[in-house]
């Protein structure tokens, strides 16, 4: 796995890559400039660990190409994370360490943006990007959870049944 900054002057004319995933779509463009100035890429090799369980870690990661792989205590997860999602999400949001390990599928890019860059941007832009982050989480954990119920009652049907 290696991490590297995006080369200057690439927060004035943001990549398409970037500009595709949801949530930087929301993002004035005065916020997503020092948020592209400040975060790095991660490029990760197939089997690369993402994210490891029990880090202490509060970026959020963006994935850009690949997929990955979700496992929690050792156990792999149905689905994958694809293009556009946002990683790490849970971590950031409690200040608790990483739920789950996240392994590359395949080769991987993921955007890595760390709290840090806040603190280059003014208390309104601050706010402006936290509202921006807590409508856009609210919606993919809405996303997330109904996933999980749908799973959830086809468990309980099959396990109604004798399956």
């Amino acid at each position: 796995m290696k991490e590297f900054r995006l080369p200057p002057g690439t927060e004035r004319e943001v990549p398409s890559q970037i500009m595709n995933i949801p949530f930087f779509a929301t993002l004035p463009s005065r916020i997503l400039r020092e948020l592209i100035r400040s975060c790095t890429v991660v490029d990760c090799d197939p089997g690369d660990c993402v994210i490891r369980e029990g880090a202490e870690d509060d970026s959020l990661l963006f994935l850009l190409s690949g997929e990955i792989q979700i496992e929690k205590d050792g156990q792999q997860l149905a689905g994958a994370w694809r293009k556009g999602e946002m990683l790490g999400e849970i971590a950031h949001l409690r200040g608790t360490p990483r739920s789950a390990t996240l392994v590359a599928h395949g080769r991987v890019q993921c955007l890595r943006v760390g709290p840090q860059f806040l603190d280059h941007l003014s208390e309104v832009d601050q706010h402006a990007y936290h509202s921006a982050l807590y409508r856009f989480l609210a919606g993919v954990l809405a996303d997330r959870l109904e996933v999980t119920s749908r799973r959830l009652v086809r468990l309980e049907e099959r396990e109604a049944v004798g399956v």
